[in-house]
């Protein structure tokens, strides 16, 4: 079995290389437009992207994610049609930050972990900065099937639009790996990876 060592350990090499490897070149309109960021760094993939869905330009951020808990996650902003939602029995877990509560539908299978992910004030404030938000583990698509011989889950993030701005892209990332983080700091998948 791969050795699998947790993100928090290598967060910061991660930005510092994603920060590099882009550069001045976010500036250019369509940069990530038209290339994928792939970043190897230890045994984590890391992979910034984007994709047309509707006529509309979506950035994703993408990593795998040993998930033998099978931690069901999904955190979207609240809509218009939330009360129609829920009239069809969509499930939203209250995590006892109010701002949050109201600003965002967080479902999931362990509100525990939730309640614990989100007890980071620097990641409640930097949900509350975005206008629109996509976090998801979602099951394993063999994404990573090139790198990663294991089945293996990611954790998925996309915003409705191309980021451009740097600081935009750093915030989106810090969201990213503040989650990838905890995630991996209560998964028994990385415990043995000191």
């Amino acid at each position: 079995m791969l050795k699998k060592t947790r993100f928090s350990l290598i967060r910061d090499a991660a930005w510092e290389r994603i920060s590099k490897g882009i550069g001045d070149n976010l500036l250019e309109p369509d940069y990530l437009k038209e290339k994928r960021l792939q970043l190897d760094i230890q045994d984590w993939v890391i992979t910034i992207d984007s994709y047309t869905s509707a006529g509309t330009l979506h950035t994703r951020f993408r990593a795998p994610l040993f998930n033998n808990e099978r931690h069901s996650i999904k955190i979207f902003p609240k809509g218009k049609s939330i009360n129609v939602m829920k009239f069809f029995g969509m499930q939203d877990i209250i995590v006892g930050h109010k701002e949050l509560d109201d600003k965002y539908i967080i479902q999931g299978n362990n509100k525990k972990l939730l309640e614990g992910m989100f007890g980071s004030s620097s990641l409640r404030e930097l949900l509350m900065e975005q206008d629109d938000i996509l976090i998801q583990v979602k099951d394993d698509e063999s994404w990573f099937k090139e790198t990663i011989k294991e089945p293996v889950d990611e954790l998925y993030v996309e915003v409705p639009y191309l980021i451009r701005n740097p600081e935009q892209l750093q915030a989106v990332f810090t969201i990213f790996a503040e989650i990838l983080s905890y995630l991996c700091d209560n998964a028994s998948a990385y415990f043995d990876a000191e």
